[in-house]
């Protein structure tokens, strides 16, 4: 189903409501209980057109804000809140361990 250039899979299921769900590559699934009509869908996602438009939005600029992790000796990563440095250890043979 394409509404307003959206390219959008709808996915039939044994269920009570519907669900739009929007995808780290911007791919847009709706989740719809079985027999519901296409004007039904059509008009959910019509109503919630700027809330997806938003989600695309943050998407991109979340793919524009990441950072490129090379996995070297120094490169700071955040776990669990906690900023650590890595630190790379070489055995006898030169190898990481």
């Amino acid at each position: 189903m394409k509404i307003d250039e959206l390219d959008i899979e709808i996915i039939y299921r044994e269920r009570k409501s519907i669900c739009i769900r929007i995808q780290e590559d911007n791919k847009i699934k709706i989740l719809v209980p079985n027999g519901i009509s296409d004007k039904i869908i059509y008009e959910v996602v019509e109503k919630k057109l700027s809330w997806i438009e938003n989600k695309i939005e943050r998407n991109n600029q979340r793919m524009l804000n990441r950072k490129v992790r090379y996995g070297i000796d120094g490169e700071e990563y955040l776990y669990l809140g906690e900023l650590y440095t890595l630190k790379i250890i070489l055995d006898k043979r030169g190898k990481i361990t």
